[in-house]
């Protein structure tokens, strides 16, 4: 079977892409503060600060006649942020952050290899966490950070696992717990609407208790999948 990728809704065999390899990950790293006491062996070890990029390299082989212009072509399929999947990846996806290039070595006139280095966001998301949920009980996955759409009118109260946060809502009010922003149906921004931390919208594994104010409706997009 031909090993494939997918970028954006669109696969490497439209572009003529052969995989020399299996993609390589790197990255997605545990990061904490240390702080080096003198006489002490070592450093000691503090706060987490969080996790660091995902990168996956793939090394492309092109075989075209108008090897430049295929090129080109790629190039423009593979740009800007997107969404990264691969053959053997059923159900899930990454969140591209960026996409860097190596250099090109055209070991003849039809054929050439190059890299292609994705950063991704650290963490494999289920193609059923982008579904939209009118509700959730609980989270079978990782930690995850939801989408939260709720349409109504006046002040909401948010409650999600016994923590909550309040918004102003004008009709409509998307809150992206992940990207930390509010915003309405036609992309305005919204930030200074809601009052609280994003970050108690998250939804660890396991059951969980979500809750809107009466006079509400509240959707939920939960964005789930797996740490990596």
């Amino acid at each position: 079977m031909i090993y494939t990728m997918d970028y954006n809704g669109h696969s490497s065999t439209e572009y003529g892409v052969i995989f020399n390899d299996y993609p390589s990950f790197s990255g997605a790293k545990k990061q904490y503060t240390t702080s080096a006491i003198a006489g002490m062996v070592g450093e000691l070890v503090g706060k987490d600060t969080g996790v660091s990029n995902l990168e996956i390299s793939c090394v492309f082989s092109v075989v075209n006649d108008n090897f430049f212009e295929n090129i080109r072509a790629i190039k423009k399929w593979l740009y800007g942020p997107g969404k990264l999947k691969f053959s053997d990846m059923d159900d899930t996806f990454y969140r591209v952050l960026k996409i860097n290039y190596g250099e090109i070595e055209r070991e003849m006139r039809y054929f050439g290899t190059f890299t292609v280095t994705f950063t991704c966001i650290p963490y494999e998301y289920r193609d059923d966490g982008n579904a939209e949920w009118p509700m959730i009980c609980s989270n079978p996955y990782s930690t995850c950070k939801p989408i939260y759409r709720i349409n109504g009118e006046g002040m909401c109260t948010l409650a999600v696992n016994g923590k909550s946060v309040k918004a102003q809502v004008g009709q409509n009010l998307t809150i992206d717990s992940e990207k930390m922003i509010c915003y309405r149906n036609d992309g305005t921004l919204a930030n200074v609407q809601m009052q609280g931390d994003y970050e108690d919208l998250w939804l660890p594994n396991g059951s969980c208790d979500i809750s809107v104010s009466s006079g509400f409706d509240l959707s939920i997009i939960p964005q789930w999948g797996y740490a990596v």
